[in-house]
């Protein structure tokens, strides 16, 4: 029976090219074994790189494994959040409508400064968020009376935000057909780089509208 699964170790390592990990797995032996039985055995280049590629993508799918579960835990999580608590509510709704829909981030953009500092105060009454934790993204326009750094400005008062908060913005060329500009204060982005919070976020929105669907907003 040794003999066999020596000879059986021997071909899959010689011939197919698997690890020494593998065999044993599949021949149920430990890989003590499989390495004394096939110590002589030198792979091709071909067979390293296959064995090579086959070795990372099992690493990428264990990471996926792995980052997938906690976005369920954070969701199951934010779905027992669900509370008797306005800004609660407004902020998972508010998000639910306009937020981005990102698995790891909470991206928030809009040009009403009221509906901005609803959604700021959610986040940091709700889920104690800090301001060196928050980045601040300005998106003006060419056809704008207020240039960029008008913008950042009005922004950052309007949401009593550091200037730390602020990222690179950026303004729009492309010329619409009115030829007018609609919010002279362009458009702001709020992100809170968290994977945790936003699906924690997720499973609140999920909760209060009685979602079903697990897969929902994982991937």
């Amino acid at each position: 029976m040794k003999k066999q699964l020596k000879e059986k170790a021997r071909y899959l390592r010689k011939v197919v090219g698997k690890s020494i990990k593998s065999i044993a797995k599949e021949l149920g032996v430990s890989s003590s074994s499989v390495s004394i039985w096939v110590k002589d055995i030198e792979l091709t280049k071909t067979q390293k790189q296959k064995l090579k590629a086959t070795m990372l993508n099992a690493g990428t799918k264990a990471s996926a494994k792995m980052y997938r579960e906690k976005r369920i835990s954070c969701q199951k999580a934010g779905f027992s959040e669900i509370r008797e608590n306005n800004l609660h509510l407004a902020g998972c709704m508010l998000y639910w409508g306009e937020g981005s829909k990102g698995k790891n981030s909470v991206v928030f953009t809009n040009s009403d400064p009221h509906m901005m500092n609803i959604f700021l105060r959610f986040l940091k009454e709700c889920y104690g968020t800090n301001d060196e934790n928050i980045s601040v993204t300005c998106h003006s326009h060419v056809l704008s009376t207020k240039k960029l750094y008008e913008v950042e400005a009005y922004w950052l008062k309007v949401l009593n935000l550091p200037a730390e908060c602020l990222r690179k913005g950026f303004v729009e060329t492309r010329i619409p057909k009115r030829k007018s500009v609609k919010y002279p204060y362009g458009i702001c982005t709020l992100t809170v780089n968290k994977t945790d919070l936003v699906q924690r976020i997720f499973g609140s929105i999920k909760g209060y509208a009685g979602i079903q669907d697990e897969e929902m907003w994982l991937n």
